[in-house]
């Protein structure tokens, strides 16, 4: 999701009315605004058309944005073809003691305050639901597993301790923070559309204990795309089910053994962004980027994984916001694809300023999953290698808004009878 307000040629043309006609020798010209890739937040002046844009500062302390687009999958795992998404984020960080950021999207939402009691340590509450009023199923290459077919979701709050201070290069968003928090909580699971002798899950009160560490020493652009620095990160936590029970299919209860060791299960992951210019050359327009997510899980199944550790397809927030880059995005999958318990992906981007509004990438990459595929009739775990590659472009749009068109393509899925996937990813974002 974007911070920061874009500027198009159109919107900017619509913006003549505040146009002055006389110049100023302090603007920038069009060249230099996109040579010097403004720091996100920074207004500035520009020179278009012999005429002057002041463009304002931005209270990055202060943040209400939306976010909505879709996802097109081609060829599409089961019957996904358009897959609408969207969002409302929110950003407050008045001073160094309190914080406050959360993303809302109707049926799944995270939210995350602290304040601090003394020096750098700080009381945290959480909250995370996941209430999709529909039947779910796991994708098997590119089919659906009708026989699978449960409702189910959580709620869950959360409580704890922390430690956060300042890092450099000390803009609102730069913070290192270590987070320990209980989280007790309720899975729920509705009468399932499955059959064949599917015995659903049991619904349970669960609690976790969950470790959270972020460092974030990036600098972003106008766009809110990073522009120097690194990030890092990594998430653990071990959760309990007060009340479980053997479920799926007889084969598989047959096959997998006893379920309820599952009552207990634990998950751990890391991540890593750096971004710096490309050697050789001096122009802060070419940027490269690294980017690595690793994650393992024992005893992990599809009702203990949440968004952060899951690979998926869809909008890549690559180092946008502070806790984005924790998300990991296996460009070409679907939203709701996969669930590994374990997962490697690498992948790196070369990116273009074309002009102080807009930006130009190429990336690619690999992805390593142990997801489910059908092996001759039998559904079991396989290492799967999905290298990928694509192009994204960032660019102001109409209204104070930003544009992000992305297609990339997987050379490791395997949907129907095909060994790859496409998908073209549009979205737009502003303020409010």
């Amino acid at each position: 999701m974007k911070k920061l307000i874009g500027f198009g040629w159109i919107g900017l043309c619509l913006l003549s009315l505040q146009l002055h006609a006389e110049t100023d020798s302090t603007c920038l010209t069009m060249e230099e605004a996109a040579e010097q890739s403004i720091p996100a937040g920074n207004g500035f002046c520009t020179r278009i058309f012999g005429k002057e844009l002041h463009v304002p500062d931005i209270d990055r302390r202060h943040v209400r944005a939306w976010f909505a687009g879709m996802n097109l999958n081609i060829p599409a795992p089961s019957s996904r073809l358009v897959e609408p998404f969207g969002a409302l984020y929110f950003w407050d960080r008045p001073d160094a003691h309190k914080l406050f950021y959360g993303d809302v999207a109707l049926f799944y939402n995270t939210l995350f305050y602290a304040e601090k009691f003394r020096g750098n340590f700080e009381w945290i509450t959480t909250f995370e639901n996941f209430t999709v009023p529909f039947q779910q199923n796991e994708i098997v290459d590119g089919r659906r597993q009708r026989d699978e077919e449960v409702m189910w979701g959580y709620v869950r709050p959360g409580f704890g301790l922390g430690w956060r201070r300042q890092v450099a290069p000390y803009h609102n968003d730069n913070m290192a923070a270590v987070n320990l928090t209980v989280e007790p909580g309720y899975l729920y699971f509705a009468d399932s559309a499955a059959g064949n002798g599917f015995r659903d899950p049991s619904s349970t009160f669960e609690t976790r204990v969950h470790l959270r560490l972020r460092w974030d020493a990036l600098t972003r652009n106008l766009l809110s795309l990073p522009q120097e620095g690194f990030t890092l990160g990594g998430e653990a936590f071990y959760g309990h089910r007060f009340r479980w029970r053997d479920w799926g299919l007889p084969q598989d209860r047959e096959k997998q053994g006893h379920r309820e060791s599952e009552d207990d299960y634990a998950w751990f992951s890391a991540y890593f962004l750096g971004v710096s210019g490309v050697p050789f050359v001096s122009s802060s327009r070419h940027r490269l980027l690294g980017n690595v997510h690793l994650g393992i899980g024992p005893h992990m199944d599809r009702f203990s994984h949440t968004p952060s550790t899951r690979p998926m397809g869809g909008f890549n927030p690559l180092g946008q916001e502070y806790h984005s880059t924790g998300f990991p995005i296996l460009p070409g999958s679907a939203l709701l694809e996969f669930y590994p318990d374990r997962y490697a992906i690498v992948e790196g981007e070369y990116r273009y300023q074309l002009t102080f509004f807009s930006a130009l990438s190429v990336y690619g990459g690999i992805g390593y999953l142990n997801t489910q595929r059908d092996l001759k009739g039998r559904i079991d775990r396989q290492n799967t290698e999905m290298p990928f590659v694509g192009g994204r472009l960032v660019t102001g749009f109409f209204g104070e808004t930003v544009l992000t068109l992305d297609y990339a393509h997987n050379f490791g899925l395997r949907r129907k009878e095909t060994g790859h996937g496409n998908q073209v990813v549009l979205s737009i974002s502003g303020q409010f």
